[in-house]
């Protein structure tokens, strides 16, 4: 899942992941996690039950 990410992105997004040093990412929450660090506004964003109880159930991917 991580590698696929990459496909779904454009400019500055794009650069950014082509630009993590490899092997730095463990898993797609991780990505996830770093991604939205790095792009979101400076808002909160809301957590539900739904998001943090599928963020568990994702397995290891490979490093980019």
């Amino acid at each position: 899942m991580c590698k696929g990410f990459g496909s779904t992105l454009t400019g500055p997004a794009l650069q950014w992941y082509i630009n993590l040093p490899s092997r730095s990412i463990a898993s797609f929450v991780v990505l996830s996690d770093k991604f939205v660090e790095q792009f979101a506004s400076s808002r909160d964003l809301e957590k539900t039950s739904d998001s943090l109880s599928s963020s568990t159930k994702r397995k290891p991917c490979e490093a980019t």
